[in-house]
């Protein structure tokens, strides 16, 4: 051991008590620091490279106790309220160390029924009371010195049978949501600066309005990421009511001064199979046109100046996110748009998105004749008989007691059957608009780094387009294939000195690149800068 030293003596079993009592006054004498670098140094306990047992160690004085709790009590999965007050006793070291702590809500029940559904939320909102309160009575330890955190709080929820997926419901026609109020009641905390609200696999996870009125109580939160799921496409009527209740939440979160990082990852309602399936739109009338709240919510909270980094995954995309369209409605997209609002603070875009809109248009398009055409799809012939008749696909499901969702059974009401996926090229009206916007949004964007874009149908990548941005020095977000003119696999960026914009194009489709977007690449990147186009790795131009 590197840090051993004269000092402490060499352990002899055949010592005295009165030698073992001299042994611990000294190795009491050590400081923290000497402590910690001796811990730091112990050897793994096995041979699998599992750590060191540390717990005995803090029966040698305070001292040990300390630096070994610093480390015991850095990272914390609590999956029952009753180990949280232990946890979070009034003690120096252990609410001091605390860094990550994984807090794990458990249902009680697997049930949309209205009953279980309120046995549910009682049981949320009891975690909820009792997290957050023992956070605050840490927090206000006259011992802490207020010297709690920064935490990194991740909440989860689990089922009765722990995390597994129902797949014989799509269990997401009732979310965990509360009322402003008894939101509002809960400990306000200054302690945790990242929060991670995830998604229960299966659904019945916590409502994203919600989940964005949980994040207004941590005042000094710096990083957010928030995990949804989204309803089935058959319910059109809970979809756009979520996404307007987001809306509202995100506008919200303008209340947390230090908020520098939101990350937003829609689960379900993904886009349907059937690509001649007609989309419900989520968009509301504005001006005698039509809005998305959640893009404009977004879009707003980027331009107000703190948010550094913006991540948006499987999320729907529209035009507002770019630009103000109850400002202008403007048929020449073209257009420079100099009264858009400025990004001033955001350093890093990334966007993954469907090829489907909030309005319900696609923003790919293709030959339905180019897709062989199979046997018509029919529903199994077992499939219970649906408790509002065959016809049911509206939200009036949502109020019912029943467990009447069904995978197979909704099928073609979600858009999964007949499962033909003939959209495999952008619009050249839909996506060249979204594509002209997103890259003059860049240029209004003057602390940028790096952007990254991306669009392609559900699990299909063989026909994505990729718009990436990067500053001087920097590396692109997303790995890119870059294959050379003898037909080798490219590793290494070159040009790192400039501005760059590569725009892959991927081998099963294609697209021309409008004039007006090409401008917006070369306006942003300079007369040093470099614009490269690729098509399946290969450089076009």
């Amino acid at each position: 051991m590197p840090y051993a030293s004269s000092s402490i003596p060499s352990t002899n079993l055949n010592d005295s008590p009165i030698a073992c009592k001299q042994r611990e006054r000294e190795m009491d004498k050590l400081s923290f620091e000497v402590v910690s670098l001796i811990l730091d140094n112990l050897p793994d306990d096995d041979e699998y490279g599992v750590g060191p047992k540390l717990a005995p160690y803090a029966t040698i004085s305070r001292t040990w106790q300390a630096a070994v709790e610093a480390r015991t009590f850095a990272r914390v999965t609590v999956r029952n309220l009753d180990h949280l007050q232990p946890l979070f006793s009034p003690s120096t070291y252990r609410p001091a160390a605390l860094r990550e702590l994984a807090f794990e809500v458990h249902l009680p029940v697997d049930s949309e029924s209205r009953a279980h559904h309120r046995q549910n939320q009682s049981a949320v909102l009891a975690a909820f009371t009792s997290l957050l309160g023992q956070l605050a009575a840490c927090e206000a330890q006259p011992s802490n010195g207020g010297h709690v955190g920064p935490i990194k709080l991740r909440i989860g929820f689990l089922g009765p049978d722990g995390d597994v997926f129902l797949d014989r419901t799509a269990a997401n026609k009732r979310y965990l949501e509360f009322p402003g109020e008894e939101v509002g009641a809960l400990a306000a905390i200054r302690s945790v600066s990242w929060l991670i609200l995830a998604a229960r696999c299966g659904g019945r996870g916590l409502h994203p309005g919600t989940a964005c009125q949980l994040a207004t109580r941590f005042s000094d939160l710096q990083r957010l990421e928030l995990h949804y799921w989204d309803p089935a496409l058959k319910r059109p009527a809970q979809r756009k009511a979520n996404r307007s209740k987001l809306a509202a939440g995100i506008k919200n979160l303008d209340q947390l001064p230090r908020l520098s990082r939101l990350s937003i990852v829609r689960n379900g309602g993904f886009e349907p199979a059937n690509h001649g399936f007609e989309n419900t739109g989520l968009e509301y009338e504005a001006a005698g046109s039509t809005v998305d709240l959640l893009c404009e919510a977004l879009r707003d909270l980027a331009s107000k100046g703190a948010l550094q980094e913006l991540e948006l995954r499987n999320e729907l995309i529209s035009p507002d996110l770019f630009r103000n369209r109850r400002q202008r409605q403007s048929a020449a997209w073209g257009d420079q748009q100099q009264e858009q609002e400025e990004w001033p603070s955001l350093k890093r875009l990334e966007i993954d998105a469907p090829i489907v809109a909030p309005s319900g248009k696609w923003y790919y398009t293709g030959e339905e004749s180019d897709v062989a055409t199979g046997p018509p799809w029919v529903p199994p012939p077992d499939l219970p008989p649906h408790p509002y008749g065959a016809d049911e696909n509206c939200d009036s499901a949502a109020l019912s007691d029943a467990d009447m969702d069904d995978v197979d059974r909704d099928a073609e009401a979600n858009g999964v059957q007949p499962a033909r996926q003939w959209r495999t090229r952008p619009d050249p009206e839909a996506f060249n608009r979204l594509a002209n916007d997103l890259l003059a949004a860049v240029n209004r964007m003057p602390r940028l780094k790096n952007c990254a874009f991306g669009m392609s149908p559900f699990h299909d990548r063989s026909v994505s387009v990729e718009i990436q941005c990067v500053e001087p020095g920097e590396a692109f977000l997303w790995n890119v294939v870059r294959i050379d003119n003898k037909g080798e696999v490219e590793y290494h960026e070159e040009n790192l000195a400039v501005r760059r914009i590569e725009i892959h194009i991927s081998y099963g489709t294609r697209w021309e690149v409008p004039e007006e977007v090409g401008a917006k690449c070369a306006e942003w990147v300079g007369s040093k800068g470099e614009v490269a186009v690729l098509q399946g790795g290969r450089r076009l131009y």
